[in-house]
């Protein structure tokens, strides 16, 4: 009867480890989480700041006016070329 109560102890004692083991975990996880989280907010708003610098150089640039002088281009697909062309 008593080896019964040393196992069950000794169990109870390894349960009680590990359940302090698995909060320590969950601490320094919830911690890593928070940094990350920080850090994909700082990045999001980096890249919605490059995006609009962006979409600013592009509205004023030269590319969305074709010159005066010269049609603008059509693009090239594979429909635009003739068999003969091809072959």
């Amino acid at each position: 009867m008593i080896d019964e109560f040393h196992q069950l102890t000794r169990k109870i004692e390894q349960i009680v480890g590990l359940v302090q083991t698995l909060r320590e975990e969950n601490v320094d996880l919830q911690r890593q989480l928070a940094q990350l989280t920080a850090t994909n907010a700082q990045l999001t708003e980096r890249i919605q700041q490059a995006h609009e610098r962006v979409s600013a150089v592009l509205s004023h640039s030269a590319f969305n006016e074709p010159a005066s002088n010269e049609p603008a281009a059509l693009p090239i697909t594979a429909e635009s070329y003739t068999a003969q062309e091809i072959e």
